[in-house]
């Protein structure tokens, strides 16, 4: 797969792939930092996850020939390859190891989601705000020097 690979670099703020648009390919982040939101009500941007190194993105919309329901967005710079859609294809109809593997990260993203959903709807608002402080600590690890998490974000 790698020899019809492409990789490109893209600057902090940077749109990788918006919401609405079709899938190309798979996109697997080599180095760098990653917004997923949504366009909400009013045109206002909604969190939706991160995305880091060995995090691959676009994979459900491309496996369902559906439009991103995200968009994906560089917070730092960053390295990201792109797998072709054609050879996504050729290479799961040739391989069944990859196949099981894609349907293990689709059930776990699923389980994951419902177990998001589930927890979302019976904290408060504190908890739920704890709760996102340590996913980004666990996904973006801690500067030394002050012991702040180690990524830039808007207020917003």
């Amino acid at each position: 797969m790698s020899s019809n690979t492409s990789c490109q670099t893209y600057k902090n703020g940077e749109i990788i792939f918006s919401e609405g648009t079709y899938p190309s390919g798979i996109y697997c982040i080599h180095r760098g930092k990653i917004k997923i939101s949504k366009c909400g009500q009013k045109g206002r941007e909604h969190f939706a996850r991160f995305a880091t190194a060995s995090d691959i993105l676009g994979y459900k919309s491309l496996l369902c020939r559906e439009p991103f329901s995200a968009s994906a967005i560089a917070l730092d710079d960053c390295t990201i390859c792109l797998i072709p859609r054609n050879q996504i294809f050729e290479t799961i109809q040739k391989n069944p190891k990859l196949s099981m593997r894609m349907l293990e990260i689709l059930a776990s993203d699923l389980m994951h989601s419902e177990e998001r959903i589930m927890e979302l709807a019976q904290k408060s608002v504190r908890e739920c705000l704890a709760e996102t402080l340590l996913i980004l600590q666990e996904t973006f690890g801690t500067n030394e020097e002050d012991k702040t998490i180690n990524v830039n974000l808007a207020r917003e």
